[in-house]
């Protein structure tokens, strides 16, 4: 299907506008990242970058976290960990159980860090021991970090 420009330059537009109700694209996605907005609660949009089963997200109330596949039980880990380029932060994390997400609360500089990286290594505390994961992002993570951002001020953010 062909576009004129004007009809191209209104797709772009209605691909990028504000959320309005439940998860839907937030504009084109490229080199395998996918790019989402929710409205999750009222006032605040979920602005998300997925690549595969990892993802980054932020909202427009400025909330950040990192999420991936949880390999641990259910459960709010304090005192865990990210490691990345030589840094380690301290985050705190919640998991939804075997097969379901692992959450990490970053804040945005620690992202923006992260995904300037393109990887990050997750340590948590389970029962003895110290689970552990590593994550990594292909070479366009700081650009969909942009997006994202993109999409968090275009909601409002």
């Amino acid at each position: 299907m062909k576009f004129g420009l004007p009809a191209a330059a209104l797709l772009a537009t209605i691909a990028a506008a504000p959320a309005l109700a439940g998860e839907e694209p937030y504009g084109q996605g490229f080199a395998g990242w996918k790019f989402t907005q929710h409205d999750d609660r009222p006032g605040r949009i979920n602005c998300r970058a997925l690549l595969g089963s990892n993802l980054m997200s932020m909202s427009t109330d400025g909330g950040t976290y990192l999420s991936t596949t949880s390999p641990i039980p259910k459960g709010n880990y304090e005192e865990s960990s990210v490691v990345f380029a030589g840094s380690t932060e301290m985050v705190n994390a919640w998991s939804g159980g075997v097969g379901g997400r692992l959450v990490l609360y970053v804040d945005q500089d620690t992202m923006g860090k992260i995904a300037w990286n393109g990887s990050y290594t997750w340590r948590v505390a389970v029962g003895n021991s110290i689970k552990t994961g590593t994550v990594i992002f292909n070479n366009s993570a700081l650009k969909a970090f942009q997006r994202m951002k993109e999409c968090v001020a275009a909601n409002g953010g």
